[in-house]
């Protein structure tokens, strides 16, 4: 019963999404990766430092899930926020940035937002 429930949460978020814009893919059989993955998603459209950090740890825990889940690596517009909006002084994060939007090429040719900081 518990997996239903499970099914039905990632369900609605996914759509809810999908009423705000974002088309997302389930790319990975792991259904906790996925609804870990949508619920980073849902966070880093919130544009706070606060929701950006909470996002960043979402996407974090998916790729732990499923270290192969391509979207995942969406944590690096997390750190382009960070950098874009100055929310930290580390020098590192656009290296992040372009480091874990490069993995998500390497593992998923086919990911646009990637592709457009990495043909930056």
């Amino acid at each position: 019963m518990r997996s239903l429930q499970k099914i039905v949460t990632t369900l609605k978020l996914q759509l809810a999404l999908q009423e705000h814009g974002y088309i997302v893919h389930k790319h990975t059989d792991n259904l906790e990766a996925y609804d870990t993955f949508l619920r980073g998603v849902e966070y880093r459209s919130r544009f706070t430092q606060e929701a950006n950090a909470q996002a960043r740890q979402l996407f974090e825990k998916a790729l732990a899930l499923d270290p192969q889940y391509a979207e995942a690596y969406h944590g690096w517009l997390t750190y382009y926020q960070e950098w874009i909006w100055r929310w930290s002084a580390d020098p590192q994060t656009l290296e992040r940035s372009f480091a874990l939007a490069q993995k998500a090429v390497t593992l998923d040719d086919s990911l646009p937002f990637a592709h457009s900081l990495v043909e930056q």
